[in-house]
Protein backbone atom coordinates (compact mmCIF):
# COMPACT_ATOMS: atom_id res chain seq x y z
CA UNK A 1 0.00 0.00 0.00
CA UNK A 2 1.26 3.48 -0.89
CA UNK A 3 1.48 5.12 2.54
CA UNK A 4 1.78 8.66 1.13
CA UNK A 5 -1.41 8.30 -0.96
CA UNK A 6 -3.19 6.64 1.95
CA UNK A 7 -2.14 9.52 4.21
CA UNK A 8 -3.53 12.04 1.71
CA UNK A 9 -6.80 10.10 1.58
CA UNK A 10 -7.05 10.02 5.37
CA UNK A 11 -6.47 13.79 5.46
CA UNK A 12 -9.34 14.24 2.97
CA UNK A 13 -11.55 12.08 5.17
CA UNK A 14 -10.50 13.94 8.34
CA UNK A 15 -11.65 17.18 6.73
CA UNK A 16 -15.05 15.64 5.99
CA UNK A 17 -15.82 14.05 9.37
CA UNK A 18 -17.73 15.97 12.03
CA UNK A 19 -15.86 14.63 15.03
CA UNK A 20 -12.77 12.70 16.04
CA UNK A 21 -14.96 9.67 16.77
CA UNK A 22 -16.45 9.83 13.25
CA UNK A 23 -12.96 10.12 11.77
CA UNK A 24 -11.61 7.23 13.87
CA UNK A 25 -14.47 4.96 12.77
CA UNK A 26 -14.45 5.99 9.11
CA UNK A 27 -10.67 5.83 8.73
CA UNK A 28 -10.66 2.35 10.35
CA UNK A 29 -13.25 1.18 7.81
CA UNK A 30 -11.35 2.73 4.89
CA UNK A 31 -8.17 1.00 5.99
CA UNK A 32 -10.05 -2.28 6.31
CA UNK A 33 -11.11 -1.95 2.67
CA UNK A 34 -7.66 -0.94 1.48
CA UNK A 35 -5.77 -3.56 3.52
CA UNK A 36 -7.82 -6.56 2.41
CA UNK A 37 -5.61 -9.26 0.96
CA UNK A 38 -8.29 -11.42 -0.67
CA UNK A 39 -10.17 -8.92 -2.84
CA UNK A 40 -12.07 -10.19 -5.83
CA UNK A 41 -13.32 -6.73 -6.84
CA UNK A 42 -10.88 -4.26 -5.28
CA UNK A 43 -11.53 -0.69 -4.17
CA UNK A 44 -8.35 1.36 -4.04
CA UNK A 45 -7.19 4.74 -2.79
CA UNK A 46 -8.11 6.43 -6.09
CA UNK A 47 -11.63 4.98 -6.01
CA UNK A 48 -12.28 6.29 -2.51
CA UNK A 49 -10.65 9.65 -3.17
CA UNK A 50 -12.59 10.18 -6.41
CA UNK A 51 -15.86 9.19 -4.75
CA UNK A 52 -15.50 11.56 -1.81
CA UNK A 53 -13.59 14.46 -3.38
CA UNK A 54 -16.67 16.69 -3.51
CA UNK A 55 -19.54 16.71 -1.08
CA UNK A 56 -19.96 17.03 2.64
CA UNK A 57 -19.70 14.79 5.67
CA UNK A 58 -18.58 11.18 5.34
CA UNK A 59 -20.09 8.50 7.57
CA UNK A 60 -19.19 4.84 7.90
CA UNK A 61 -20.75 1.76 9.43
CA UNK A 62 -20.88 -2.01 9.05
CA UNK A 63 -23.69 -4.53 8.78
CA UNK A 64 -23.29 -8.29 9.16
CA UNK A 65 -25.52 -11.31 8.67
CA UNK A 66 -24.89 -15.02 8.86
CA UNK A 67 -23.36 -16.26 5.61
CA UNK A 68 -25.68 -19.27 5.69
CA UNK A 69 -28.96 -17.40 6.35
CA UNK A 70 -31.81 -17.43 3.87
CA UNK A 71 -32.33 -14.23 1.91
CA UNK A 72 -29.14 -12.85 3.46
CA UNK A 73 -28.61 -10.07 0.95
CA UNK A 74 -32.16 -8.73 1.26
CA UNK A 75 -31.81 -8.73 5.08
CA UNK A 76 -28.43 -7.02 4.82
CA UNK A 77 -29.64 -4.28 2.45
CA UNK A 78 -32.65 -3.63 4.68
CA UNK A 79 -30.28 -3.18 7.64
CA UNK A 80 -28.11 -0.86 5.53
CA UNK A 81 -31.19 1.20 4.57
CA UNK A 82 -32.16 1.58 8.23
CA UNK A 83 -28.68 2.69 9.30
CA UNK A 84 -28.24 4.97 6.27
CA UNK A 85 -31.53 6.76 6.92
CA UNK A 86 -29.89 8.99 9.54
CA UNK A 87 -27.34 10.25 7.01
CA UNK A 88 -29.73 11.38 4.26
CA UNK A 89 -29.36 13.04 1.87
CA UNK A 90 -26.33 11.23 0.53
CA UNK A 91 -25.27 10.62 -3.04
CA UNK A 92 -21.79 9.13 -2.75
CA UNK A 93 -21.69 5.52 -1.57
CA UNK A 94 -18.99 2.90 -1.25
CA UNK A 95 -20.00 -0.61 -0.23
CA UNK A 96 -17.46 -3.32 0.31
CA UNK A 97 -18.60 -6.88 0.99
CA UNK A 98 -16.63 -9.50 2.89
CA UNK A 99 -18.09 -12.90 2.05
CA UNK A 100 -17.60 -16.43 3.28
CA UNK A 101 -15.42 -18.60 1.10
CA UNK A 102 -17.78 -21.53 1.70
CA UNK A 103 -20.96 -19.47 1.02
CA UNK A 104 -19.96 -16.94 -1.66
CA UNK A 105 -22.31 -14.31 -3.01
CA UNK A 106 -24.02 -15.18 -6.26
CA UNK A 107 -25.21 -12.88 -9.03
CA UNK A 108 -28.82 -13.82 -8.22
CA UNK A 109 -28.39 -12.41 -4.73
CA UNK A 110 -27.43 -8.93 -5.93
CA UNK A 111 -31.01 -7.89 -6.83
CA UNK A 112 -31.65 -6.17 -3.43
CA UNK A 113 -28.45 -4.17 -3.90
CA UNK A 114 -29.56 -3.13 -7.38
CA UNK A 115 -33.02 -2.16 -6.10
CA UNK A 116 -31.45 0.02 -3.40
CA UNK A 117 -29.19 1.70 -5.97
CA UNK A 118 -32.23 2.58 -8.08
CA UNK A 119 -33.45 4.77 -5.20
CA UNK A 120 -30.41 7.04 -5.50
CA UNK A 121 -30.55 10.36 -7.38
CA UNK A 122 -29.31 10.41 -10.98
CA UNK A 123 -26.06 12.13 -9.98
CA UNK A 124 -25.22 9.51 -7.33
CA UNK A 125 -21.83 7.84 -7.37
CA UNK A 126 -21.81 4.23 -6.20
CA UNK A 127 -18.79 1.92 -6.00
CA UNK A 128 -18.65 -1.56 -4.62
CA UNK A 129 -16.13 -4.29 -4.05
CA UNK A 130 -15.95 -7.76 -2.59
CA UNK A 131 -13.39 -9.91 -0.83
CA UNK A 132 -13.19 -13.25 0.93
CA UNK A 133 -13.52 -12.94 4.71
CA UNK A 134 -10.40 -13.03 6.81
CA UNK A 135 -9.93 -16.37 8.64
CA UNK A 136 -11.25 -14.95 11.94
CA UNK A 137 -14.80 -14.44 10.56
CA UNK A 138 -15.47 -17.18 8.02
CA UNK A 139 -19.22 -17.55 8.63
CA UNK A 140 -20.48 -14.01 8.07
CA UNK A 141 -21.44 -11.78 5.20
CA UNK A 142 -20.35 -8.28 6.13
CA UNK A 143 -20.76 -4.94 4.38
CA UNK A 144 -18.62 -1.90 5.07
CA UNK A 145 -20.66 1.14 4.05
CA UNK A 146 -19.30 4.65 3.50
CA UNK A 147 -21.76 7.45 2.73
CA UNK A 148 -21.26 11.09 1.92
CA UNK A 149 -23.85 13.83 2.23
CA UNK A 150 -24.77 15.97 -0.76
CA UNK A 151 -23.94 19.18 1.08
CA UNK A 152 -20.58 20.83 0.59
CA UNK A 153 -18.58 21.65 3.71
Amino acid sequence: MDTQRTGQLLTLIANKCKSQADYDNTSRLVLEILDTKRAIVRIGVNDIENTFQTGGDIHGFTVSVSAASDDRMRVMIEDVRKKAEQFKPYNHVIMFFFMSETCPLTMDELLPLHEWQEEFPDDAMFRWGVAINPPNSPHTLKAVVLLQNNDEI
